[in-house]
């Protein structure tokens, strides 16, 4: 499959609002703290506990630094990711927590939570000429439809397609977070598979609704035999994404190697498609600190707490360097941006805050989504950005 399509994919998979408590169930506690990496094990051996465990945790910070670099950044640059020293690597790390603490006279073994200072990490990565990212993309809802044989199974038990989705487990550090539905009989209310193929947008609404997400993303797998390969197990994959962005579909295939299992070659091909979905979200708000741009913008607002609360958004986003109040008035606020990358990046990354950049005849406004939606819908947004096809 070509770039242009997974791009042209991600482009629409920017909009959505917080998980509900079914999505919760299963995607876990909440998004993890980008720069914390959790749940490391350790184990070292040594002649006394004590050398084990100053072993173990040293190894644990190193590891555990490897996770976060590699969390923010593009697998083509993970092979040229800068290895600190251990002193260099205990100065990185803001926090550290134990937990399952095991102990003989010998060995030491424990799971870690490390916390590293964002300040420290982002200056290490510009050292070694390393792009990165800090945006994290709202839930998307994923509905595997399989079809088989003239079927089409969505929440059945017998659903191999679905399972292949659901073992990619739940992922809280996720920068481009899939949810699966939990495929009880609400959901089996909600919506068919049929009704998901063709795109009912009723249906995809109150699936949507029930997880708390605006993105359904229709994962139609079809089964069939390659013959020129001896009759082994091929899955064609196309991805339809629905939501407030628009539309976005990408297609691609993938055969069974020569000892693969159905359900070997279903996991690998819903591995590749989730990882590939956030490779290149990691590309679409990859931090250019080479491109600092300035931009001015309108707000509209009713009352002083308008400002304040889209300036704490604003403040909040990895890409904005610095916010300014340039002018306050009863009815508006105009604010001046200055920000890393293009302003078709910070228009990615700003709406996974529920925060619009528009372009309206050539001066940019900020506004709320919610706000864009209750005056019926959002004008053109920034030039150059396609939201679907």
């Amino acid at each position: 499959m070509c770039f242009t399509g997974f791009r042209l994919l991600l482009l629409t998979l920017v909009v959505g609002v917080a998980q509900g408590v079914a999505a919760a169930a299963q995607t876990g506690p909440g998004p993890a703290d980008l720069f914390t990496a959790r749940g490391v094990a350790v184990d070292a051996t040594e002649q006394t506990a004590a050398a084990a465990r100053d072993v173990a945790l040293g190894e644990g910070q190193q590891r555990a630094l490897d996770i976060v670099l590699r969390r923010i950044t593009l697998r083509a640059d993970q092979a040229r990711l800068p290895a600190p020293a251990p002193e260099e690597v205990a100065a990185l790390t803001g926090g550290l927590q134990i937990e399952d603490e095991k102990t003989s006279a010998t060995r030491y073994l424990a799971k870690l939570t490390v916390s590293f200072k964002k300040g420290e990490i982002r200056a290490l990565l510009r050292r070694s000429g390393i792009p990165f990212t800090e945006t994290r993309a709202k839930p998307t809802l994923v509905l595997p439809v399989l079809e088989q044989a003239g079927a089409l199974l969505l929440f059945d038990d017998e659903n191999p397609w679905l399972d292949a989705w659901a073992g990619l487990g739940p992922r809280d550090d996720a920068l481009l977070p899939l949810t699966l539905p939990l495929g009880d009989l609400a959901d089996l209310a909600a919506i068919g598979p049929a009704q998901a193929l063709s795109g009912d947008e009723a249906r995809l609404n109150a699936i949507g609704a029930r997880y708390g997400v605006e993105n359904v993303m229709v994962a139609r797998g079809r089964l069939t035999r390659d013959v020129a390969a001896g009759g082994r197990p091929r899955v064609d994959v196309d991805l339809r994404r629905y939501g407030p962005a628009g539309a976005g579909v990408v297609v691609e295939s993938f055969a069974a190697g020569p000892a693969q299992t159905l359900a070997g070659l279903l996991e690998t091909a819903a591995g590749r498609i989730a990882r590939r979905l956030e490779e290149e979200w990691k590309r679409e708000t990859l931090l250019r600190f080479d491109t600092e741009l300035v931009l001015s913008a309108r707000l509209q607002i009713a009352a002083l707490d308008d400002w304040i609360g889209m300036r704490d958004r604003l403040r909040r986003n990895a890409m904005i360097r610095r916010v300014e109040l340039a002018a306050l008035s009863r009815r508006d606020a105009q604010i001046v941006l200055y920000y890393l990358g293009q302003p078709s990046q910070l228009a990615v990354s700003l709406a996974q805050d529920d925060v619009e950049l528009i372009d309206r005849d050539g001066y940019w406004e900020l506004r709320l989504q919610d706000d864009a939606r209750r005056e019926g819908g959002t004008p053109d947004r920034v030039p150059g950005r396609r939201t679907g096809q």
